[in-house]
């Protein structure tokens, strides 16, 4: 008669308990490794650029339903909390519409980039920043000074960004961290191109 054997095969896999270990190995692993796979900002950088381009599309869609102009501000300022590593970058955007009386007010949330994301303000990859700037009033959400650029969208979805030779105007996001010298461009960045015209947008990135 042969013995029983004290080992025992189970055919059943991973229990759900050691599946969740896995997951949750694999989730520090990925926290502690993520910043040097992407020190330049990679997903931070894709998920502000799309946050501002639903942004940009909102404004327009509002100005088309409305049939009344909408505007757009971008905001430059230092951080209240920490030094700036690029002085008078642009850090948050707000929509705003016209009203009944001709004021612009408040239609969208206001909105940071993530840190260390930042709009260049260096004219060359910006032109937005060629545009007249504009002290923030007192109704800023920060606790620091601020100025702005605006651009707006008119009733008919174009925009009143002055036609140039060059017939686009443009908006480089790129991180804080990986912007050394104005004049030159950070290793990744993402720009958006606005037609003027139709206020199409058009994004491009270094491959």
């Amino acid at each position: 008669m042969r013995r029983p054997s004290s080992y025992t095969h189970s055919d059943k896999g991973f229990t759900l308990v050691e599946l969740l270990v896995v997951i949750m190995v694999l989730t520090i692993l990925l926290a502690v490794v993520a910043p040097t796979l992407y020190p330049d900002g990679g997903p931070k950088l894709e998920g502000s650029t799309s946050l501002l381009v639903s942004e940009i599309s909102a404004a327009q869609q509002l100005a088309l339903r409305d049939k009344s102009p909408t505007e757009l501000r971008l905001y430059s300022f230092d951080p209240p909390s920490r030094q700036a590593l690029v002085s008078r970058a642009y850090r948050a955007y707000q929509t705003f519409r016209r009203n009944e009386e001709g004021q612009f007010v408040v239609h969208s949330n206001f909105t940071t980039l993530e840190d260390p994301i930042i709009i260049l303000s260096d004219s060359q990859f910006s032109s937005i920043a060629d545009l007249e700037s504009q002290e923030a009033g007192d109704d800023f959400p920060l606790d620091t000074r601020a100025r702005y650029v605006a651009f707006r969208f008119n009733g008919d979805g174009s925009t009143n960004l002055p036609k140039s030779s060059s017939d686009n105007w443009f908006i480089t996001l790129a991180s804080e961290t990986s912007y050394s010298a104005e004049g030159s461009l950070p290793p990744d960045f993402i720009t958006l191109q606005i037609d003027p015209v139709n206020g199409r947008v058009r994004t491009f990135r270094p491959e």
